[in-house]
């Protein structure tokens, strides 16, 4: 009961946080940390803890499917070239970057655990991108561009951090194998968003009951993140490729009406699960400190 309690007052906390945002014009992402920080000091409130498989499952795969349905296909187009250089090149640039400079610093430290490191830190977090960009104006293209790339950029920062967390387990390391291991499970991931993509396409076309296709459209971000898990391939890439070809199929897949009620939904939730995800990280930054 006691943790019933603890999300009713935090999801209280995200509207009041809300309201605060608007009027002060402050970023809410910046707000709900601070507001974390400040509910973490209160010594009646039991410590969060989450495991991070838990919070991978409950928050990525339904704000990255969001924001992949909600990109344009021609925006999308427009951008891929710089989408490409830094969601992928740029972030593998600077786990290298940043190993070697930890390896510099502190020359004992296994060259591996250099690359972890490097992994964790180099790429930006989708999230917050997402939340911050809604808040600031920037010129659209740039907008685009960091939209694109914070969709992308975090399974190339996880596959580096699969390989380099396995060649400090091993003691062994091909950058050969690397490469194809890589390949295999980006190609793999966006393979299979594609196919769960166009199954739910199908289902959803068929359906006429709306409430049943609303459930179908709250499924989605999840069935190709579980079968790219499952499957060991990349689960970000699964359901960003399933959440951009539904977002292409969408105004043939449903109704108009039934679009805008998904849409709203949508909003909700997504809206709910930043906030909790931005309260988390303040709440978990006092214990931290």
């Amino acid at each position: 009961m006691q943790q019933v309690e603890l999300i009713v007052a935090l999801l209280a906390v995200i509207g009041v946080v809300g309201v605060i945002s608007e009027r002060s014009r402050i970023a809410l992402p910046i707000l709900l940390v601070f507001a974390g920080m400040l509910i973490s000091l209160i010594p009646q409130i039991p410590p969060v803890r989450l495991e991070p498989s838990t919070v991978f499952f409950i928050f990525l795969p339904p704000l990255l499917y969001v924001d992949a349905f909600n990109t344009p296909w021609r925006t999308l187009k427009s951008v891929a070239e710089f989408i490409t250089l830094q969601a992928i090149g740029l972030v593998l640039v600077t786990v290298v970057a940043v190993a070697a400079a930890i390896h510099a610093v502190v020359p004992d430290m296994p060259w591996a655990a250099a690359f972890v490191f490097g992994a964790i830190v180099s790429p930006t977090d989708a999230v917050s991108a997402s939340a911050i960009s809604k808040e600031v104006k920037l010129p659209k293209r740039l907008l685009d561009v960091i939209k694109g790339e914070s969709l992308v950029n975090d399974s190339t920062g996880l596959i580096a951090y699969q390989f380099a967390v396995a060649a400090m387990v091993t003691g062994a390391f091909s950058w050969q194998l690397a490469g194809s291991q890589f390949f295999i499970v980006g190609l793999g991931g966006i393979a299979l968003g594609l196919l769960c993509g166009w199954i739910l396409s199908h289902i959803r076309t068929k359906i006429e009951n709306r409430p049943v296709e609303i459930i179908f459209s709250l499924l989605s971000p999840f069935i190709p993140y579980l079968a790219a898990e499952n499957l060991h391939v990349s689960g970000i890439l699964a359901v960003v490729t399933a959440g951009l070809f539904l977002g292409w199929k969408a105004p043939k897949m449903v109704s108009s009406q039934t679009r805008l009620q998904a849409n709203a939904n949508w909003e909700i939730i997504a809206y709910i699960l930043n906030g909790f995800s931005f309260l988390l990280m303040g709440l978990q930054l006092h214990p931290i400190l």
